[in-house]
């Protein structure tokens, strides 16, 4: 939406909501309606201009001098060679926000000489409630000149990284390390760029695509949020919490990044959930690497509570517990559930002799699958660990079974391929057939699938919940929805062969959604219903016959 702001300078249409919910909320819109100013960057400007749309600022540096609360600075499409430090704060009711000019896309490029400092940054953002959104940082330092380099820093409290594109920085691509910051929406390829010479050679840094770590206040950094980001071909760890607290990483593609693609390191209270881990052949970085918890700092706090549900792994090992260096360090109260594994191995991966010590540890509900037909492996120890209601491929070892396993083919939709980008959650949907329907525990901390389908009292094992239709002639040859990239909506594909009068749909809970809709493949809503019940039908019998797709939205 986009209404008009009147102020000294000039009028200028702003890409800002205001919705009234309270009296706060007029209290606030009346402040940012009189004190909050709108500046403007272009390459066609100067910094001596009032930074006015008109007469905007030449370069970002100098457009941030100028912001306060409820501020907001929109750069201009082109290329902008400097680095960018913003240490003044905005508050919880009026953030500063930086961010590209709608429908633009502005560069921040360090030209592989800038910064001109030792680890220095291309983004820093220091101060408080900052929103930084919408630009492409690249090339930073990736000559080595100057040791270190990061792409861009969040080192403020409640501060907001989204929708970038970040590559070929020197070390981290993106550094939540401020409490409550928040990494939503971006891709990030070719960091880590230090190993890229002589990978793992003594030295080099393991850096990452995206980290939540190392408050400057206090070195724990506390309750980041990494979610649906995109991290690959980085030369280090894909996505990280290490050095923290409160982690939630959500939602999130991690593939072909030469370290580890997903990493868990002293971090209590971690949730890491609903993320797509995988590796491809013949990736550019030359590895294949997992999924992995572990502990590497006697002086931080030790990884306690983590949850780890709903994620989706393919050809791609699930370290458990990797090493660590402090002894008396292993698993403790970790949840490890409803997950699906495709194509790799389940590793308890550190002995006693390294100094593990699992405390308790409940893997509950997972799918673990392997085509190629390899044994199950146990790489560490197994005391004071649960396994139960797991399905396993091949028949694993005595230590790891239970009375609630299934042994046999999890029947995977496995709809679309697995290369590089474009790997899909599709791939692990259940088949209508699959052993692994109803056999799961009911577990109070996975009351959702992957998709956002709401498991009821005889929960499917693996992320996803299969959700029965019926009466639908689905493209894929299976009865089972078929989402198309909308993580927390479903999205059915079928074909009408003008035979059918009614489709209906049967959910396993009517709550979960709030209405159905039938679009044609160009895009316009045909029929739109409202759910009240678990059966649902629609009346298609004025439809030519052809492909449609059926929404099953969420309010949310």
């Amino acid at each position: 939406m986009y209404h008009l702001q009147v102020n000294k300078r000039g009028i200028a249409f702003l890409p800002r909501t205001i919705i009234l919910l309270s009296l706060s909320s007029v209290f606030i819109m009346n402040f940012q309606k009189n004190f909050a100013t709108d500046y403007y960057v272009s390459p066609s400007g100067n910094d001596n201009n009032p930074g006015t749309l008109n007469q905007p600022f030449k370069t970002i540096g100098k457009g941030t001098t100028v912001l306060k609360a409820a501020d907001f600075l929109y750069v201009r499409t082109g290329t902008y060679v400097e680095n960018i430090w913003v240490g003044q704060s905005g508050t919880k009711e009026a953030p500063i926000t930086i961010r590209e000019y709608p429908g633009e896309l502005p560069v921040i490029d360090g030209q592989d000489k800038l910064p001109e400092q030792n680890w220095g940054v291309m983004v820093g953002l220091e101060g408080d409630y900052i929103h930084f959104s919408g630009f492409e940082v690249k090339n930073c330092n990736i000559t080595g000149k100057y040791k270190g380099g990061e792409g861009v820093a969040l080192s403020g409290q409640y501060t907001r990284a989204s929708n970038l594109k970040v590559h070929h920085i020197w070390e981290t691509g993106i550094l939540a390390s401020g409490d409550f910051s928040i990494v939503e929406d971006c891709i990030v390829w070719q960091c880590a760029f230090s190993n890229s010479a002589d990978p793992g050679a003594m030295g080099s840094g393991w850096a990452t695509g995206i980290s939540a770590a190392r408050s400057q206040a206090d070195g724990i950094t506390t309750n980041a949020i990494l979610r649906r980001n995109i991290t690959f071909n980085n030369w280090g760890e894909g996505l990280s919490s290490f050095e923290a607290e409160g982690t939630r990483i959500e939602d999130n593609i991690t593939y072909d990044n030469w370290s580890v693609n997903l990493y868990i390191s002293d971090t209590p209270d971690a949730l890491i959930q609903r993320n797509i881990v995988y590796n491809t052949p013949n990736n550019l970085v030359g590895q294949r690497r997992p999924f992995t918890l572990g502990d590497e700092r006697a002086d931080k706090p030790r990884s306690v509570n983590t949850i780890v549900i709903n994620n989706l792994i393919y050809n791609a090992d699930f370290w458990a517990f990797w090493s660590t260096v402090v002894p008396g360090s292993g698993l403790d109260n970790v949840l490890i559930a409803n997950n699906t594994i495709v194509n790799g191995q389940f590793e308890i991966g550190a002995s006693k002799e390294d100094g593990v010590v699992n405390k308790s540890a409940r893997i509950y509900n997972n799918i673990f699958s392997n085509d190629n037909g390899e044994p199950w492996e146990i790489m560490g120890p197994l005391n004071n660990l649960s396994f139960s209601n797991n399905l396993w491929s091949e028949t694993p070892p005595l230590q790891l079974h239970s009375d609630g396993d299934v042994i046999g083919n999890p029947q995977l939709a496995r709809i679309g391929d697995t290369s590089p980008g474009g790997l899909i959650p599709e791939y692990f949907k259940l088949l209508q057939n699959s052993p692994a329907i109803n056999k799961g525990m009911v577990l109070s901390d996975v009351t959702e699938d992957f998709f956002g389908n709401f498991r009821d009292n005889a929960p499917d094992m693996g992320a996803h919940e299969f959700t029965t239709l019926t009466g639908v002639n689905p493209l894929e040859g299976n009865a089972s929805t078929n989402s198309i990239g909308f993580f927390h909506n479903e999205v059915q594909r079928i074909l009408l062969t003008g035979s059918q009068s009614e489709i209906t749909f049967r959910l396993n809970k009517a709550e979960v959604y709030q209405s159905v809709d039938l679009y044609n493949i160009p895009g316009v809503c045909l029929i739109k219903k409202q759910i009240t019940d678990t059966d649902i039908s629609l009346d298609v019998s004025s439809l030519k016959p052809g492909i449609y797709i059926v929404v099953l939205s969420r309010d949310k």
